[in-house]
């Protein structure tokens, strides 16, 4: 975290081309410069962006749950074991699309309002909305003293015994989903990202994994401001 390199800097464990460095916030050029960390020199990591279809029953998170070490995680899907940020959590009964990359800077951007990144959803509910309970749901409701709201939501036909529905969001709730078309009496049967801001889950099978190609990089860095 950018707390703990500060803290690393401060300590005086950073040197720069050979100079310790003890204020936070210096500017390198990371093709030219040179940057030790007690005394081991540091080589910069290639980015990678990786395009995930999360399984159902699978957390969102690439550190094991002490609570629930049973549980699958995302880095159980990975064949390098390396540390990955992951933008746009899923419950963990929901599937679909999230991002992997070791861009940090890259994911807080995706995750700050100011973008309205859209997430879109295909949802299976027990119930056939109105015409008045979608206009609500797209007006918005206050849960927990936040106006939380669907962007859009339309019906996508039936599918066995239930009924889906298109859902897209702007927002960054935890379960707003489920919280908002309980608002409506209708229970969530199924819940699966199909599109995160550029990005399509398309034909990538649940539990695979495939690199993001170069028009993908270069949308997505748009949706970001960069």
């Amino acid at each position: 975290s950018r707390r703990k390199a500060d803290n690393l800097i401060q300590r005086g464990d950073i040197e720069i081309n050979g100079e310790k460095v003890l204020e936070p916030g210096i500017k390198i050029n990371p093709d030219r410069d040179r940057v030790y960390y007690r005394g081991e020199l540091l080589s910069r990591r290639p980015r990678e962006y990786l395009l995930f279809n999360k399984p159902p029953y699978v957390l969102s998170s690439c550190k094991r749950d002490p609570q629930y070490p049973q549980r699958k995680i995302i880095t159980d899907f990975l064949e390098k074991k390396e540390r990955l940020f992951y933008a746009g959590r899923l419950d963990y009964d929901a599937q679909g699309l999230i991002l992997l990359t070791n861009d940090g800077d890259l994911v807080q951007k995706l995750a700050h309002p100011r973008y309205e990144i859209e997430k879109k959803y295909e949802v299976l509910i027990n119930t056939k909305l109105s015409n008045r309970e979608m206009q609500k749901l797209e007006k918005g409701i206050t849960h927990e003293g936040t106006h939380i709201f669907m962007k859009k939501i339309e019906p996508l036909g039936r599918k066995g015994d239930h009924f889906c529905y298109l859902i897209v969001l702007t927002q960054g709730i935890k379960r707003q989903i489920k919280i908002m078309l309980k608002s409506v009496n209708a229970s969530v049967h199924s819940i699966k990202r199909t599109a995160f801001g550029p990005l399509t889950l398309g034909n990538l099978k649940p539990g695979k994994i495939r690199p993001l190609n170069a028009q993908e990089k270069k949308a997505l860095f748009r949706a970001a401001g960069r």
